[in-house]
């Protein structure tokens, strides 16, 4: 996965989008800008930064974090209106470099290439730079791949402009299945489905 979005970090800027799209796009913006804002917040795989944005119109700060240098450095060029944006490269399932206490957690179109196996390292690595009661909210596309492995993994065949061609973990869990993994750790899940894409939102318990 982090050799395919460091091919494809200069075509993810999300331009030329049509007004449609942009008012989609802004209507998630307006999800989880509710959710979290007012907080401090850490992002994991945030990309060229273009959630990012979004998401510091709203939030009180944010910690944008990527394990690919060349996403880090796109965004770390954007511009954020309200200065309040940290970004740092580091491994989504280590978050060594992170420090902890954030009171909000975001992901976007990240945890669909988690292989199935990962998703204890992942979310154990996340939740422990959070402090309790903290709010999340993740989500990703409806789009699946084909031909699951021995763990139930799906995988997408993709090419990129520069003639390469990657094959990706796509798939995602259906919303018992969420319930079933976060449901020990939050306090409330709620799951919430637009055309294309759904979130998930949750806090996590108290002490």
């Amino acid at each position: 996965m982090l050799e395919y979005y460091r091919a494809r970090a200069p075509q993810l800027r999300y331009a030329d989008v049509s007004d449609e799209v942009a008012r989609t796009l802004e209507s998630y913006a307006e999800y989880f800008g509710e959710k979290l804002g007012g907080r401090r917040v850490l992002e994991v795989a945030c990309g060229a930064g273009f959630w990012t944005e979004k998401l510091a119109l709203r939030a009180n700060h944010v910690l944008a974090t990527d394990a690919a240098p060349e996403m880090v450095a796109l965004a770390r060029q954007r511009h954020y209106e309200c200065a309040n944006v940290a970004v740092l490269q580091d491994d989504a399932y280590t978050l060594e470099r992170v420090p902890h206490h954030y009171s909000g957690g975001f992901h976007f179109q990240w945890i669909s290439h988690v292989a199935r196996s990962r998703y204890a390292d992942f979310f154990s690595a996340f939740h422990k730079k959070l402090e309790p009661g903290a709010v999340v909210v993740f989500g990703d596309n409806k789009d699946r791949g084909t031909d699951p492995d021995s763990e139930g993994n799906l995988y997408q065949d993709r090419s990129l402009p520069d003639g390469s061609r990657h094959r990706v973990i796509k798939n995602w869990p259906e919303p018992a299945e969420w319930r079933e993994l976060l449901g020990p750790i939050t306090r409330s899940l709620e799951f919430h489905e637009f055309e294309k894409d759904w979130f998930l939102c949750y806090a996590l318990r108290q002490p």
